[in-house]
């Protein structure tokens, strides 16, 4: 008698995932509305990259899904598309929580 099959894709390994995928997630929420409640043109190029991002980051998981680029199994699958957007959380997160960027003196005259 042989040992029954592993089930396919780990739900554990996606649920684990997912939350760490929502608490960096809060925190670039937190990072972002920070910048937003200043105002100014930092804030307002952060929030058309935000809009911007968020439509290129669901278009290419939509076309990944629909070329099969996610795979079959639902599990895997899952995992892929959070990994999807994890990456450009984590990118944003290291970007917003960084020191803020040199800006050349005006000059006057």
């Amino acid at each position: 008698m042989s040992a029954p099959a592993p089930p396919p894709g780990d739900w554990h390994k996606a649920a684990f995932a997912a939350c760490a995928l929502g608490a960096q997630a809060n925190a670039v929420i937190w990072l972002r509305l920070s910048m937003l409640a200043w105002g100014g043109p930092g804030a307002r190029r952060e929030a058309q990259r935000m809009v911007g991002e968020k439509l290129e980051a669901n278009w290419a998981l939509a076309v990944a899904l629909a070329t099969g680029g996610l795979g079959t199994d639902p599990a895997a699958a899952t995992e892929k598309a959070i990994e999807h957007y994890a990456a450009i959380v984590r990118a944003n997160h290291r970007r917003l929580s960084g020191p803020p960027a040199r800006r050349r003196p005006r000059r006057t005259g």
